[in-house]
């Protein structure tokens, strides 16, 4: 967790440069494949985002896009270089002070990876953990036992599917979108996946990116590195990690 206190996030968090802190094997894993999307994506997917992340207040009830003066002065701290992962002793190590991580971006990922990892023998189960819909065991109603899970279309009534896709047992399907968390201001959609590079909402003329992998961690932090860099070079990226996508263009306004 990156609100609580004594989470392992939050004790790297606030420990100072050059010290090594601690990871608990399930935040080693993230944290482990976290690190290897980010150097396949250039820093599309970078959980050093958290500093310049905590700027934008998606929340409030009438939300204005930050001052870019604060967002350079954050940017700084942003940037996977700056963080060393000890594969041996477990730990994981800031090069400077500020630098902060947050693993928002592919925890949920983890957690439904994890519960495909159970072993139910007969028995099957759709998981849906908000953007993230896994499949585990045979659907009875199939011949070839996969399951059909609908794509959202942007900025519709939730149940209004852009696309129908078939997955099957152990394989999950995330989707990344423009429309989960953003506001407008000035006329302007300002959205919750911000890229790296800018500290801003990226706009790489797509609205959302579904993406099937077998590992639901993987699919997590590729689907936001995919937004960010697009179609092309985001399909690239989903390819070398052998998984499919599915991209929605994003709507006139």
């Amino acid at each position: 967790s990156y609100y609580d206190s004594g989470s392992t996030v939050s004790i790297f968090n606030s420990s100072p440069a050059g010290v090594p802190a601690a990871l608990d094997p399930d935040t080693y894993t993230i944290v482990e494949k976290a690190l290897e999307v980010s150097k396949a994506s250039n820093g599309a997917f970078d959980i050093t985002i958290a500093p310049v992340e905590e700027l934008w207040d998606f929340k409030s009830e009438s939300p204005v896009p930050p001052e870019q003066n604060l967002i350079n002065e954050n940017l700084k701290y942003v940037g996977y270089n700056n963080l060393i992962l000890d594969s041996e002793n477990k730990t994981l190590t800031k090069t400077i002070d500020g630098v902060k991580i947050d693993l928002g971006g592919c925890g949920k990922g983890y957690a439904c990876q994890k519960a495909l990892e159970e072993n139910y023998p007969d028995s099957y189960a759709i998981l849906d953990f908000g953007g993230n819909v896994n499949v585990y065991g045979q659907n009875p109603k199939k011949i070839n036992g996969s399951f059909t899970v609908g794509i959202q279309e942007p900025f519709a009534a939730n149940g209004s599917y852009s696309e129908m896709v078939d997955i099957t047992s152990g394989e999950s399907i995330v989707t990344s979108g423009t429309y989960q968390r953003h506001f407008y201001y000035n006329n302007k959609n300002y959205h919750h996946i911000l890229d790296p590079s800018t500290g801003t909402p990226f706009d790489s003329g797509f609205d959302s990116v579904s993406v099937i992998s077998s590992s639901s961690l993987e699919a997590d932090c590729l689907s936001t590195a995919c937004l960010v860099l697009g179609e092309t070079d985001g399909t690239k990226l989903a390819n070398k990690f052998n998984a499919k996508t599915y991209w929605i263009k994003q709507r006139s306004n």
